[in-house]
């Protein structure tokens, strides 16, 4: 049960009590979610068959909702393609983060937490960042809780590429695209072309299989849909519980569904995933995340020089926690419904200006705990209407300014203006300077609101500049600097919340990267980023590692039938909630993956050389915080594909 984790193993009862009776006493206050859709980027073929060389030029869906360029993208953007996804083994959504510039994962049994930039203390649920499928906001209503693990929507083989866009991004999205938005961007059914049936096993009993049915038809309808179910049994790790001296963690089951049709300008897309697990220090009892969406979207020309997007879309998340004898139970979680629609405009030149409203309705917002006798129920909604515009001004060939803002104005009474701005400048060929700036807010979740009495509203001032550098057709070095000042930031530690907001917090660092193509298909990308966090007064937050850096090779094996992938991570030492530091560990997986005819499969060792290490994660473990990391194990996959 994730309330009694983050209570360092208090009673369940007496947690779920107390809570039941703080939620029908306290004022709570719904935060104002909005989802803007992605522009489409229909007709380009896949990031892995694009020459390196023309790697820049690669269109993306960047925060301001615009197919552009990365080298014209306001930010330092990070990608990782379906073939990356294959080539090192990612199994997860989480994997595939990790392995990008200047982020981390960390782990209980239950959930993973991402970090960077000065954000992601342990157990912070929003993580501060927003992430996107294809365009809609998939974080739930309640928890403001991201899903990157098997309790996520999507099965990697379903993506075609994650883009990573640092900075604040509420001018486009609006709440909790706090300091970056992360966009999934899935597989179309031409992808596929047939029926797709694989398999897979690992380490601690985990099997999963998969069936998917992708085609584009004739008439030019394209459609996606694939079915998966998960189980793993396991790892047994110790504690510091004289009553549990070991315990069974990441233990868990889960099936998933995913369609996707398009046809003309409409597409229609719904996910689904049902994902229970036994609570580590009571396997009686189950604990289980639903989340759904469904979303159908329109793209069309009224004229010559205007385009329209309606986006409408409904999301659904529950958690339920209950024994088997129904002496008690909780659940919680939220439903939400909204409209988006926009106007993108050419009439001027050099102008390419944006108009655009959304109205969400989160219409539930409730938890219900059952002691045995009563029960202790909340229920509440909100509504917030939203209105952004923005314009990209071509200044000269070789200057562009990006500037815009979004107001969201909620039913309550609560109103907050985002905005944002960008020059990027590309003096000579293969040279790109950006300079960007802009302010994000974050409103309180209903579960944030019972824990944390009153917290206020969190904004965040953003500075940002990043030079990207051709060095050569198949070398690029991007380098950023950055400056973050977040007021009423609610802190999060392992025993709970404190009572209000802290700030400022001031977050600066540096992040570069180096990506290189040989002639013979050897490719690497390395990296390097320094953060440094500070609160005034206080020390610095937990789990903020000052240093991490990554490093990705893969090569070709017997031409290119087979292909090695070796990934290395390090991540420096981070405090931890008793006030101590957790040393740095340095971890390399390893994946030989290969394609002949329609067969594919891939051996993927993690933590090849068994490095012991701990991450820094809300207590449910030992009483430091610190949750054992995943000794060495294996993942094996094959898979056909029927044409």
């Amino acid at each position: 049960m994730r309330l009694a984790f983050e209570a360092c193993c208090l009673p369940i009862k007496r947690l779920a009590r107390l809570m039941g009776r703080a939620a029908r006493w306290g004022a709570l206050a719904l935060p104002g979610l909005a989802v803007l859709p992605a522009a489409a980027d229909e007709g380009v073929a896949e990031i892995a068959d694009v020459p390196f060389e023309q790697l820049l030029q690669r269109e993306i869906v960047t925060a301001d909702k615009l197919a552009r360029q990365i080298s014209d993208a306001p930010s330092a953007v990070s990608i990782v393609t379906a073939e990356e996804i294959r080539t090192f083994g990612y199994r997860t959504l989480s994997d595939i983060l990790d392995s990008m510039r200047g982020l981390s994962m960390s782990h209980a049994s239950d959930y993973g937490y991402l970090s960077g930039r000065g954000y992601g203390n342990a157990g912070s649920y929003s993580g501060r960042i927003t992430l996107l499928i294809d365009g809609y906001r998939a974080p739930d209503n309640y928890y403001g809780q991201t899903y990157f693990g098997n309790d996520g929507l999507l099965d990697v083989e379903l993506i075609e590429r994650v883009e990573y866009i640092p900075g604040s991004g509420s001018s486009s999205y609006g709440d909790s695209a706090f300091l970056g938005v992360i966009n999934v961007v899935t597989k179309q059914g031409r992808d596929f072309g047939g029926v797709q049936a694989s398999t897979a096993f690992g380490s601690h009993g985990l099997r999963k299989n998969r069936l998917t049915f992708g085609q584009q038809f004739d008439n030019g309808l394209d459609v996606l849909l694939s079915v998966s179910a998960l189980e793993t049994k396991g790892r047994l790790v110790a504690t510091d519980s004289p009553a549990f001296p070991t315990v069974r963690v990441e233990n868990e089951k889960n099936n998933r569904y995913f369609l996707k049709a398009a046809y003309g300008g409409w597409t229609f897309e719904s996910a689904w995933v049902d994902r229970p697990m036994p609570f580590p220090f009571d396997p009686q009892e189950i604990d289980a995340d639903r989340n759904s969406f469904a979303r159908l979207k329109y793209d069309g020309d009224i004229a010559a020089s205007l385009k329209t997007s309606v986006d409408l879309y409904y999301g659904h998340y529950r958690y339920e926690s209950r024994v088997p004898d129904g002496a008690w139970s909780y659940t919680s979680g939220g439903s939400w419904r909204g409209v988006d629609a926009k106007l993108v405009g050419t009439w001027f030149d050099r102008h390419t200006l944006v108009l655009g409203s959304e109205y969400r309705d989160d219409f539930k917002q409730a938890d219900d705990y059952f002691d045995g006798v009563d029960h202790f129920k909340t229920k509440v909604s909100r509504r917030t209407q939203s209105f952004y515009a923005y314009d990209d001004i071509a200044l000269s060939d070789k200057l562009q300014l990006n500037i815009g803002g979004r107001q969201d104005s909620r039913n309550n009474g609560s109103s907050t203006f985002s905005p944002r701005g960008a020059l990027v400048y590309a003096p000579v060929y293969g040279t790109t300077l950006k300079l960007s700036a802009g302010e994000a807010h974050r409103q309180q979740t209903p579960y944030s609101e019972i824990l944390a009495p009153n917290p206020r509203v969190e904004r965040v001032n953003t500075r940002e500049l990043v030079w990207e550098q051709m060095l050569g057709p198949k070398t690029r070095l991007i380098g950023s600097l950055y400056q973050y000042r977040i007021d009423n930031f609610l802190y999060n530690f392992s025993g709970g919340w404190v009572d209000g907001n802290y700030g400022p917090v001031n977050s600066k660092g540096a992040e570069i990267e180096l990506e290189h193509l040989w002639s013979n298909g050897v490719r690497l990308r390395t990296s390097y980023a320094h953060q440094d966090t500070r609160i005034p007064n206080q020390p610095p937050p937990a789990n903020m590692a000052r240093h991490t850096a990554k490093l990705n090779l893969s090569l070709p094996l017997a031409g290119d039938r087979l292909r090695a992938g070796l990934g290395l991570r390090y991540l420096g030492r981070r405090l931890d909630d008793a006030g101590g530091y957790e040393p740095g560990y340095l971890v390399g997986d390893l994946t030989v993956s290969g394609e002949w005819q329609n067969w594919f499969a891939s051996l993927s060792v993690r933590n090849l050389g068994g490095t012991g290490y701990n991450e820094i994660s809300y207590t449910n473990v030992t009483a430091r915080s610190a949750y054992p990391g995943e000794q060495r194990n294996f993942w094996f996959q094959l898979g056909y594909t029927f044409k």
